[in-house]
């Protein structure tokens, strides 16, 4: 059987959370929980943009 080694990506920025006391947040397994932004995908613009207007939808709904 054959691999391909995967190198790590420069292009991917995670961000991840912390508590009013400035700990890190994890999930029940214990992982540290984040979200997580590929930068070098094309539509990632679009997406953002999809999103603010979701939000302000939302809010003229409430």
């Amino acid at each position: 059987m054959e691999y391909i080694n995967l190198k790590e990506r420069k292009d991917i920025l995670q961000l991840g959370f912390k508590d009013k006391d400035d700990n890190i947040i994890k999930d029940k397994n214990g992982n540290e929980v984040f979200i997580e932004f590929d930068l070098g995908d094309i539509e990632l613009p679009l997406k953002y943009n999809k999103c603010l207007n979701l939000i302000e939808q939302a809010k003229r709904n409430i």
